[in-house]
């Protein structure tokens, strides 16, 4: 799987691209839409295929709540499906069959490694840019990895500005790894790489598809 991301490398495991099912099934649509949610519709019931032995009191939540808790795959299926039927909102489906993931916050190495989030761009955006973005976008709460002195790599949450700088209070993972226990003041905006775990060019394009919604 040379051409990221793709569903195969997201998932870890062997799935039916959407062009791939296209060219198996030569679906007789006048419009892809109805395409994404025969495609989609097809892929949910492979996913729920395991659950025909098993007995649910109520056997459509229940198929629908177990597949949410036990299968992240039909969770993300569920969620481009029905956005797609009920709001007409084709997004969320097009970024699944595209081989990107719809939950956030996912692990930068992971992401990395698949592209998930598409191609982030990070290394097309300069450092003024980066700045302008991450200042717009950040709120309290958020997680934000950056780097520090000597090229280290940290993670804290927002809480707020002082001055030209970024502050927020570090992740367990950053004590547990040797960072600092004690708030950070000096964040700069031009060092952050993730927003919640998201890489900064990925929410920059997700920012443009919600500006484009409303």
């Amino acid at each position: 799987m040379d051409n990221l991301p793709n569903q195969s490398t997201s998932w870890g495991r062997r799935i039916e691209e959407f062009h791939e099912w296209k060219a198996r099934v030569a679906p007789k649509c006048d419009a892809e839409l109805t395409e994404l949610v025969l495609y989609l519709s097809d892929q949910l019931v492979i996913e729920g295929a395991a659950l025909h032995e098993l007995k649910f009191n109520a056997p459509l939540l229940g198929m629908v709540n177990y597949l949410g808790e036990h299968n992240l795959r039909a969770r993300e299926l569920m969620l481009a499906y029905l956005t797609l039927v009920v709001s007409g909102n084709d997004v969320p489906a097009r970024l699944l069959v595209a081989g990107q993931r719809l939950q956030p916050r996912l692990h930068p190495e992971y992401v990395e490694r698949t592209r998930c989030y598409g191609v982030a761009g990070d290394q097309v955006m300069d450092k003024d840019e980066r700045e302008a973005l991450v200042r717009k976008l950040v709120k309290p709460g958020d997680t934000l990895t950056h780097t520090r002195c000597m090229g280290c790599v940290e993670e804290h949450i927002y809480t707020g500005d002082d001055g030209h700088w970024l502050c927020g209070k570090p992740t367990k993972d950053t004590v547990r790894l040797g960072g600092s226990r004690y708030e950070a003041d000096d964040i700069s905006p031009r060092n952050v790489t993730h927003i919640n775990r998201v890489p900064v060019g990925a929410v920059k394009f997700l920012a443009n598809n919600q500006t484009k919604e409303e």
